[in-house]
């Protein structure tokens, strides 16, 4: 008899937050709709967030994508302060724990054959480097901010002065640039963490990005000596991308917050391309001062809205919004703490979003073809809002005061230029294209489907032989 083969196992590493968790959970999808076992494995102070609602029990029954938890050596009852701390801990402990969790998974028979690790946790190559197994990395933003900081921390001794000039791109002024790259950041470790990912990029097999060649042409990723990057992307709910898929994939999400049921409802109710969608993602809060002049903004536009506001968790206000806003406008607008993007952007009503840019965001969006008006704040997203505005004219870029807020009359005025007349026309049919542009690229024979092919080939041809059994 012939030698029973193994299942074809792949571990997926990510930092826990929900800008990390979406990529990684909809890349295990592809590949599990083509026949491998994964594993998605993150620290355990992100267990309760995303096991809430029953999704592992769901996605376990497929029997092909699993979750698991490693320690951070953090006590999950003490609030993470200072963000540097917790990220030197994690590289301590966590290394000794996700390789005890692999060769504990190796003991009970579900051997890793092959690691993927996210950016922003570079020791995963050295864990899977000590174990034998290949490794390969899954960048997350765009890959014009790989490239970008490739010439900061890669070694080409880039130094952060402005203007820079880079090819396929406009000017890219100060405001421009990813925030943890200048003098200014605060975050001391992401520039060791990410000197530290360029500097393993020798150990690992592949760079997969959440992008997609029409969208980043090669002339914007290219540096010469850095490890080329495959696009695999756009990596967002397959609800935008409005084709059948297969069930391991065609409703994989999982959101750390329970979304409002009222959203989806309350946008039937609204005339098509008339709803103002707003959302700074899943981490920042608008400061009050700046909540204000949005707020009475929205309003100020006379067009419906939705609003998804996470109040300050220091804040006495449990809505975060203005004194008396909430019942100015009733009937216009709503506002909630979370909703389900993907449905609300491919959602007929919507005429546009107001975004923080970040880039899981950027690529809902541009699947989605909706224009938008950029709000960015910090790490990739000014570099994101610079592509959507200035590169793929699909939107505008809101632009602050003297005292760093932007002002009731900008939003009023950025959302009337987005929305009607001849620029708000041209932004839409930009946006359509993209959206075309971004479907095929994920269809049969696109660029990223074949992208996706070769890693998996390649999974499946160098990872047997390897792993600890």
């Amino acid at each position: 008899m012939g030698e029973i083969r193994e299942p074809t196992h792949v571990m997926l590493v990510f930092f826990s937050a929900q800008g990390h968790l979406n990529p990684m959970l909809q890349f295990a999808g592809h590949l599990s709709s083509r026949g491998i076992t994964t594993t998605l494995a993150t620290t355990s102070i992100g267990q309760e967030g995303i096991l809430k609602g029953g999704t592992r029990a769901v996605l376990e029954a497929e029997g092909t994508i699993k979750f698991e938890f490693y320690s951070d050596g953090w006590d999950s009852r003490v609030p993470i302060v200072h963000l540097d701390d917790y990220m030197d801990k994690l590289e301590i402990v966590g290394s000794e724990s996700l390789a005890s969790l692999v060769e504990e998974l190796a003991a009970n028979g579900r051997r890793v054959s092959y690691m993927i690790s996210s950016p922003f946790t570079p020791w995963v190559v050295d864990v899977a480097k000590k174990l034998e197994i290949p490794c390969s990395v899954l960048w997350i933003q765009s890959s014009l901010v790989y490239s970008y900081y490739y010439r900061v921390y890669g070694g080409l001794g880039a130094n952060g002065e402005v203007p820079v000039n880079l090819p396929g791109l406009p000017e890219l002024k100060l405001e421009d640039l990813p925030s943890l790259s200048l003098p200014s950041n605060p975050y001391k470790s992401f520039p060791r963490i990410l000197t530290q990912l360029y500097a393993r990029l020798g150990d690992v097999r592949m760079v997969l990005g959440n992008s997609f060649d029409e969208l980043e042409p090669e002339e914007i990723r290219f540096v010469e000596g850095l490890h080329p990057i495959r696009l695999v992307g756009p990596l967002v709910p397959q609800a935008l991308l409005e084709r059948s898929q297969p069930a391991a994939i065609s409703d994989l999400r999982r959101d750390m917050w329970d979304a409002s049921p009222q959203c989806l409802t309350w946008l039937d109710s609204k005339k098509a391309t008339s709803v103002v969608y707003v959302s700074m993602g899943s981490l920042l809060v608008m400061p009050p001062k700046q909540m204000e002049e949005m707020a009475w903004g929205l309003k100020a536009s006379a067009l419906p809205f939705l609003w998804v506001a996470k109040p300050s968790e220091n804040s006495s206000n449990t809505t975060g919004m203005p004194e008396g806003f909430l019942e100015e406008v009733q009937g216009q607008g709503i506002v909630v703490p979370w909703c389900p993007q993907a449905e609300v952007l491919s959602h007929p009503s919507i005429a546009c979003f107001v975004t923080h840019c970040g880039w899981n965001s950027t690529l809902e969006t541009i699947t989605a073809g909706v224009p938008v008006i950029a709000i960015p704040e910090w790490t990739d997203q000014p570099t994101n809002a610079m592509l959507l505005v200035e590169v793929l004219g699909v939107g505008l870029r809101l632009r602050a005061g003297p005292d760093g807020v932007v002002s009731r009359e900008e939003v009023a005025k950025c959302i009337t230029a987005t929305t009607q007349g001849a620029m708000a026309e041209e932004m839409k049919t930009k946006a359509w294209t993209r959206k075309e542009a971004a479907r095929a690229a994920l269809a049969h024979g696109g660029s990223s489907d074949r992208n996706i092919v070769a890693f998996v080939d390649d999974v499946m041809k160098s990872g047997h032989s390897q792993g600890p059994g």
